[in-house]
């Protein structure tokens, strides 16, 4: 929905949820009320646990590379550890 509002003659639209859409603002709604549903269930949530540990190596793994690849450029942009 969307409010016209008159200003010196002007009108402007302001949107009800500021730049975001109805239904992407209706949709969060639906997911936080999925959320809490889930979270009442145990057996829910003990897949959820086991795939957020998944997830969690994941993103753990993809930091060390980052790290690692960081290092070794280090290094390579200079191999006699010589600072400028």
């Amino acid at each position: 929905m969307e409010v016209e509002i008159e200003m010196g003659g002007d009108k402007k639209k302001k949107k009800e949820y500021g730049k975001y859409h109805k239904y992407e603002v209706e949709r969060w709604v639906d997911v936080l009320m999925e959320a809490e549903e889930i979270k009442k269930d145990a057996e829910k949530m003990k897949y959820v646990q086991m795939c957020a540990d998944k997830k969690k190596k994941a993103i753990s793994s993809i930091a060390d590379l980052k790290a690692k690849a960081k290092e070794v450029n280090e290094k390579e942009s200079n191999p006699d550890g010589d600072e400028y």
